[in-house]
């Protein structure tokens, strides 16, 4: 046996793979080569395309998945290679290659490069260095031109060539921001610096992923004049009542969790930081009572990332991210989701994690605003899944909800997804018309039906369920059930009429219960009554 080079690919396999070469069995421990992804049609398989193996040692291949769902079948793939080329002639810092012209498209080649800052960066990376020529400076760049996935990549800059370990791990400038689905391609890096000062030559390492997969790429590199972002909230915005620096509406990252809250129609503005170990999130409780479409819209001054959180419990246990927006400075985040009622999480904050200060001397000013809305969703469907080929039947039900839908016929499908190569999916057309009437007006919790909403009511109530009084006087009817519903005495919203009503307007006259109606039937909700009593005889509020 001699030394020699070898290149390992898991290209043809079925599933997300990661791939790892350790020699003398020293597992756990740094693997001699890894890859995550470089092939395959979705560029998500691994290939180290050349390691170099020694007589007398022994080397294992581990063969694994992205994460524990991902696995199947595998085709491995060892060969002997040649041996890597002369370093580049910017194999070194010293020995950068200029960039004069932008915008940029630069070719070059990381194979045969050697290993930079040895216990710092560890990089095969090659070197190139570019003036920027304003006083503050916007730099732009991206591997979209690359027909492969390049992984990981470099994301720093220096202001001069590092001299040892400690200057390479302390002297780099860290991107403002990378986005790995800006490129048609959506597999490679974006990558953007901001507010960089100047006039001043930084110097720029290009690595194409982990050790082994030194190779051909190309760059484009773009260096523009930094224009900050600033925005000016909306007239009737509702400010945050946190101030920058302040820790008070954390949400489930705060201990207790806190929140502010929102309602449809409203905009909020407030402002966030991020310092590099802390990063501020803004947690807002919103409240659906009935099915609909909530979306967020807003504008940062930074790079702003907005969440549709599940609230679950309530109590940080169980929140699940629902739905989510990004954007860059000044540019529109949205996100959207159809949720039945329910409580809901809006979390408006910062996708990066430094750069933002509350003082404003950061490399971005701290503003942000979002809007949420909603709109009904009149058609929904009780359950989701899937049936097995060959299995039994199931029943779904459908439900139609016209709550604050003008009158008129609307359409929509439920659409099923089959695995029948001739009919992908197929859809069930569904029609709700909805007709004009007489309205129905009444005062919630004047069960008595004499325009007033007092005590005598709960014992109207009383006595109508205990078979020696009138029934209440005001009711609607419903379409859905052929029936007349007695809306004044419907004081908990479940669109029926029951003791639990008149216990509910009882905890409400003691104010300790918010009266609701039933989503069919919309009125105006009185506010909660709030119990202004001294409990301590020697206090008084």
């Amino acid at each position: 046996a001699v030394d020699t080079y070898i290149v390992v690919d898991l290209c043809n396999s079925s599933y997300d793979t990661k791939l790892y070469i350790y020699q003398d069995g020293e597992t756990p421990g740094s693997p001699v080569a890894c890859n995550d992804d470089a092939c395959g049609s979705d560029g998500y398989r691994s290939l180290i395309s050349r390691v170099q193996v020694f007589s007398g040692s022994t080397y294992y291949i581990v063969v694994d998945g992205y994460s524990s769902s991902d696995y199947g079948a595998y085709e491995l793939n060892v060969d002997y290679t040649t041996a890597p080329p002369a370093p580049p002639v910017n194999d070194e810092c010293v020995n950068a290659i200029q960039i004069s012209d932008f915008p940029a498209v630069i070719n070059g080649t990381t194979d045969g490069a050697t290993v930079d800052c040895p216990g710092g960066l560890d990089w095969n990376a090659v070197w190139y260095k570019f003036d920027a020529p304003y006083a503050q400076n916007t730099v732009n760049l991206n591997f979209c031109d690359n027909a492969v996935t390049i992984s990981p990549v470099g994301v720093i800059l220096y202001p001069d060539c590092p001299v040892d370990a400690y200057a390479c791990t302390t002297t780099y400038i860290l991107y403002s921001s990378i986005d790995w689905y800006a490129c048609p391609s959506g597999t490679n890096a974006s990558i953007q610096w901001l507010n960089l000062p100047g006039p001043a030559t930084y110097y720029l390492p290009i690595i194409t992923g982990d050790p082994g997969e030194e190779q051909a790429f190309t760059i484009n590199l773009d260096v523009v004049n930094f224009e900050p972002c600033e925005i000016t909230c909306p007239a009737g915005s509702i400010p945050e009542v946190e101030l920058c620096g302040e820790d008070l509406n954390g949400g489930c990252n705060a201990t207790p969790p806190a929140f502010e809250t929102v309602a449809a129609g409203q905009t909020i503005c407030g402002t966030v930081y991020a310092d590099g170990s802390i990063r501020d999130t803004d947690w807002y409780t919103f409240v659906a009572d009935h099915a609909v479409t909530i979306t967020v819209t807003g504008v940062a001054e930074f790079p702003y990332q907005l969440l549709i959180i599940d609230a679950g419990s309530g109590d940080c246990s169980d929140d699940v991210v629902i739905a989510a927006g990004t954007a860059d400075p000044c540019s529109t985040a949205t996100a959207s989701i159809s949720v039945p009622a329910g409580t809901y999480y809006i979390w408006a904050g910062p996708s990066v994690f430094a750069g933002i200060a509350c003082d404003g001397s950061g490399t971005y000013t701290n503003e942000y605003y979002f809007t949420v809305t909603t709109t009904p969703v009149w058609l929904a469907l009780a359950t989701e899944g899937s049936i097995p080929a060959g299995g039994d039947p199931v029943k779904i039900p459908v439900f139609m909800d016209g709550y604050g839908l003008a009158a008129g016929t609307y359409t929509g499908n439920i659409r099923f997804e089959t695995n029948d190569p001739l009919n992908a999916t197929y859809d069930v057309p569904v029609t709700f018309t909805i007709t004009s009437g007489g309205t129905c007006e009444y005062l919630i919790g004047d069960i008595s039906g004499d325009g007033q909403r007092m005590g005598g009511d709960v014992t109207y109530g009383v006595r109508y369920f205990k078979g020696v009084g009138p029934v209440p006087r005001d009711s609607c009817y419903m379409d859905s059930t052929g029936t007349y519903l007695y809306v004044a005495g419907d004081v908990n919203g479940n669109c029926e009429f029951r003791g639990s009503d008149v216990t509910r307007l009882v905890g409400y006259f003691k104010g300790t219960a918010q009266l609701n109606c039933c989503h069919w039937f919309p009125t105006t909700l009185p506010p909660i009554l709030r119990n202004t009593h001294p409990t301590d005889p020697a206090k008084a509020e």
